[in-house]
């Protein structure tokens, strides 16, 4: 980070950016427990209390977005992050495939 913009945005970079703010914006906060993030050798896993409003399948194809929290949606959209066009975990998965 320079200035507060980061110099290297690469698409991994990204869609770890994307997925920490969709595990945020998403989370349901009267839950019983808070977001986790677990990061190994070989994977990073993100969980948030609060399940997809959405089908998995149809968050992947995209183009939905149903943000449970919309307020930490445009607070994240006032600095770039995320567009609510519902692109974010298309987004991801081919960010991870490129990486093998």
């Amino acid at each position: 980070m320079e200035d507060g913009v980061r110099m290297e945005d690469i698409p991994i970079h990204q869609a770890i950016c994307e997925a920490i703010a969709n595990c945020l914006i998403n989370a349901d906060y009267y839950g019983t427990c808070g977001l986790v993030i677990i990061r190994t050798q070989n994977e990073i896993q993100m969980s948030n209390p609060g399940g997809f409003r959405i089908a998995l399948e149809t968050a992947k194809a995209g183009g939905i977005s149903d943000p449970r929290n919309v307020t930490l949606m445009k607070m994240f959209n006032l600095i770039d992050i995320g567009r609510r066009a519902g692109s974010g975990i298309p987004n991801i998965y081919a960010a991870w495939k490129n990486q093998s």
